[in-house]
């Protein structure tokens, strides 16, 4: 594949990917249980594509360009996780052990069963 379309294609899709997690944390994060839901939410919904994505993939069912797109482009900007170390860091420094907790934990086994659930079921 071309260089420049593959640069065209991680620039555009993570153009996409970026606004929405902007989107997301904007609207959602501001809460009154102080549950950071946008980067949340952001993250679930990339590991979940992520995991339709490899599944496409893996059948053949994808181009290399879409792949490059969507992937390296689209979910990697939507994901987050350095918005992610930051919110378990003030939570921290705030002494909320428990929303951190649950946050943290939340997070990575959503994400995962997210993720293993769209590559085993999708296709």
């Amino acid at each position: 594949m071309n260089v420049a379309i593959s640069i065209l294609c991680v620039a555009a899709g993570g153009s996409i990917g970026a606004l929405l997690r902007f989107v997301l944390a904007k609207n959602l994060d501001s809460n009154e249980i102080g549950f950071p839901l946008g980067t949340f939410t952001a993250n679930m919904l990339a590991s979940f594509i992520l995991g339709v994505l490899v599944a496409l993939a893996g059948a053949n069912d994808i181009s290399q360009t879409m792949q490059i797109f969507l992937e390296t482009g689209f979910c990697a900007t939507l994901s987050t996780f350095s918005s992610l170390a930051l919110q378990l860091a003030q939570m921290l420094r705030q002494r909320r052990l428990l929303m951190c907790s649950f946050y943290f934990i939340s997070t990575f086994t959503m994400g995962m069963a997210l993720f293993l659930l769209a590559e085993q079921f999708t296709f």
